[in-house]
């Protein structure tokens, strides 16, 4: 069984176009976002339109989460970060899908659990960002114990192996800073085989794209979140 995995497309239309052209070519049985398809770049409905017609399992993240419940309310303290995410509410025209958080298979008795990433019991479903600053991180691992547990969110690559179990922080597909974005195929058959598939995607098209629309804190998300310099 071979499953493709990618998280954090956030709106980059020519980074997930090239990672799918890249899964159709394989034998994937299964393939799974770990959300965050939309928000901060320009193209999200177009992003979310293209997971929704194709056979793949969406997970919710924080920015689907902010779309469809207003938890950024709760959640978000920058004022200019709640405008953009308004910004978003209005101009969204497509169906987001928050009804899954996680989700889970168990293969040749090897448990494998997906999420956008580690989530709590609480009106924002998620930890902090900062659990990986001490090691009070590990008391969050302690609540998650499957053998293979991949998540996004962080932006930012990074693989624990703690008590026999192995977590994946996947990075994010779609804010780069240069023209790579990758994806992750996960072969379960007779023994756990994980591959990071890197790739190159149309960089001058997504700026352009970027550059085109006009929203709150445009700025920001571009220098931050894409390497955008303001001209």
């Amino acid at each position: 069984m071979k499953i493709a995995v990618f998280t954090d497309i956030h709106g980059n239309f020519q980074a997930l176009n090239v990672i799918l052209k890249d899964i159709k070519k394989r034998k994937i049985d299964t393939i799974i976002s770990l959300g965050d398809v939309i928000g901060l770049g320009p193209s999200s409905n177009e992003c979310m339109n293209r997971i929704n017609d194709l056979n793949i399992i969406k997970i919710a993240g924080n920015h689907e989460l902010y779309y469809t419940k207003d938890i950024d309310k709760i959640h978000v303290e920058k004022k200019n970060a709640i405008l953009h995410n308004e910004w978003i509410h209005k101009h969204i025209k497509c169906d987001v899908d928050d009804s899954k958080l996680f989700y889970k298979i168990k293969h040749n008795n090897k448990t494998f659990y997906f999420t956008h990433y580690f989530t709590k019991d609480d009106k924002y479903p998620f930890e902090s960002s900062s659990i990986f600053k001490t090691d009070d991180y590990k008391k969050v691992l302690d609540r998650f114990n499957y053998d293979y547990v991949f998540y996004g969110h962080r932006h930012v690559e990074r693989t624990d192996e703690y008590k026999g179990n192995y977590y994946y922080g996947l990075g994010s597909s779609g804010c780069t800073k240069n023209d790579n974005t990758l994806y992750y195929i996960i072969n379960i058959d007779d023994e756990v085989k994980i591959e990071k598939v890197n790739l190159k995607y149309d960089r001058e098209k997504f700026e352009k794209e970027f550059n085109k629309i006009n929203y709150p804190n445009k700025e920001h998300i571009g220098e931050y979140f894409f390497g955008i310099k303001k001209c």
